[in-house]
């Protein structure tokens, strides 16, 4: 009969409608619009991180904070699903069990009894197919809760790849931060270095306030600087970039400042001091600091000329151009320079003449102070000090080495070569060492005087070559050479002694 094959059908009906609805259709409806709310989830999770960077004083820190109440948010969002999903597994278990105690059921319904046969396979059926519509409506939202659970896994995770590139750019903001902080002390300290004679009107007070007067309020200079910038993509920049981009978009506001002329800030600091106060404090600085007595001058300094200029940037629009006789231009933006020479005053003249005339009378009868070591070649230079120092015992030599000995008695010797042209190249190639044994040569010849030295020179380079011949048999030729030197240098000492009298 009919009935026979109810419960075949039925049951056909429902598998085939999990299959291509519930599983097929269904599934990839589903599946679709998680893709596309996925992707409209994650572009308006970046717009709305990037407005908190860009358009808020507190910037990277308040991009921060909000990504962490997001996350906190999804989180809180993801244990409530997660729960409700367990929920829904264990009613659908319950269910399917159900489902399939009513499947058995309508199976064995048209096997009972003859009478009633028709009504009770119709209630095994609607029984059936009700459970059936419940358990597909729970396996349903089973299926939407993991696809919300599976959206909030890939939200969380590109708000972390948020979160990362906003640590990112706060550490590369932090090294740009230090960047320009050390750039701005490096100013500031080159600016420190002026001369004595000179005023700074560009102090740090003075440019500060300068600063604050132009500055424009920080939330526009944000809207105006980063309206148009990708913040997040700085993290990838360099330090040095970043710095040069923030320099440029910065300095809009402050470019009256750079076109100020240092005769617009004596102007603007007049209720400190009027720049004719000034022009006048330069004057007196610019005064030679010498002082001369005018005993030794013939006419008492009559004929004495003074020279003034005052350098200005553009003589014909200067604000001193009432003094247009000692005005010259330097197109120099940036100082007032002045310019005071007194021309015609002998160095005799100065008062200090006398202490320094004592003083070199002095030092010229024990040194030659008018034999420069500099106008000697660096190789004679470096051989005449070897043989001073050989001569007065600086340098010695043990067998085939020779040896320095330092001024420091408690220093050990240092080698310099084994052979004369060996410890030559080596004493030569040391700059600082030719030096140090000239400068001790000359104290020597102080301290034993000037015909003291000559006489030992002397003996040096007139004695026999006894000791000092090569295998040729011959003297050595390095051994002439410094005797030479000596012999030299001898002389310009016994020049010496006889211009300046014995010593």
């Amino acid at each position: 009969s009919k009935l026979a094959h109810v419960p075949q059908e039925t049951t056909q009906y429902v598998q085939d409608y999990a299959r291509v609805r519930l599983r097929g259709d269904y599934r990839a409806w589903i599946q679709a619009n998680r893709t596309a709310l996925q992707a409209g989830l994650n572009r308006a999770l970046s717009e709305q991180i990037l407005a908190a960077l860009s358009h808020s004083a507190q910037g990277v820190e308040h991009a921060r904070a909000l990504a962490g109440a997001f996350d906190e948010r999804l989180r809180a969002l993801e244990c409530t699903l997660e729960a409700r999903r367990a929920t829904a597994e264990g009613e659908r278990g319950r269910l399917e069990e159900e489902l399939a105690m009513r499947e058995e059921v309508l199976r064995r319904a048209p096997h009972r009894g003859i009478l009633f046969r028709g009504r009770i396979v119709s209630t095994a059926r609607d029984r059936y197919l009700d459970v059936a519509g419940r358990c597909f409506a729970q396996a349903l939202q089973e299926m939407v809760t993991e696809t919300a659970l599976t959206l909030l896994s890939a939200l969380r995770q590109a708000l972390s790849e948020e979160t990362r590139t906003l640590t990112l750019l706060r550490s590369r903001l932090r090294s740009v931060s230090q960047h320009l902080t050390e750039m701005a002390d490096r100013l500031i300290g080159s600016e420190a270095g002026l001369q004595v004679m000179s005023i700074d009107l560009a102090d740090l007070p003075y440019r500060r306030q300068l600063y604050q007067d132009h500055i424009p309020p920080l939330e526009q200079t944000l809207v105006t600087l980063l309206n148009d910038e990708d913040l997040t993509a700085w993290g990838d920049l360099n330090v040095d970039d970043i710095a040069a981009r923030l320099c440029a978009a910065a300095s809009p506001p402050f470019r009256a400042i750079a076109e100020l002329t240092v005769e617009d800030v004596l102007v603007n600091r007049a209720a400190e001091m009027s720049p004719q106060a000034r022009k006048e404090l330069l004057l007196h600085m610019a005064t030679p600091s010498w002082n001369l007595d005018a005993t030794r001058l013939e006419d008492g300094g009559a004929h004495l000329k003074n020279i003034l200029v005052m350098g200005v940037r553009d003589e014909g629009h200067s604000i001193y151009r009432d003094d247009a006789h000692m005005l010259a231009s330097t197109r120099d933006p940036d100082s007032v320079i002045i310019f005071s020479a007194t021309i015609g005053a002998p160095f005799t003249a100065l008062q200090r003449y006398p202490e320094y005339e004592r003083v070199y009378e002095a030092v010229r009868h024990v040194r030659p102070l008018h034999v420069l070591p500099q106008f000697q070649s660096d190789s004679d230079q470096a051989r005449l000090a070897f043989a001073l120092g050989t001569i007065f015992d600086m340098i010695f030599n043990r067998g085939r080495y020779f040896y320095y000995r330092p001024a420091d008695e408690l220093d050990p010797p240092l080698k310099l070569g084994n052979g004369l042209a060996n410890a030559l190249y080596c004493f030569g190639s040391t700059d600082s060492l030719v030096q140090e044994v000239m400068d001790r040569v000359e104290r020597h010849i102080e301290a034993i005087g000037t015909a003291r030295a000559i006489e030992i020179l002397s003996a040096y380079y007139t004695r026999s070559g006894e000791g000092e011949v090569s295998s040729g048999g011959t003297i050595d030729s390095i051994v002439i050479e410094m005797r030479k030197l000596v012999r030299a240098y001898t002389q310009d000492l016994r020049q010496t002694q006889w211009v300046m009298g014995s010593g």
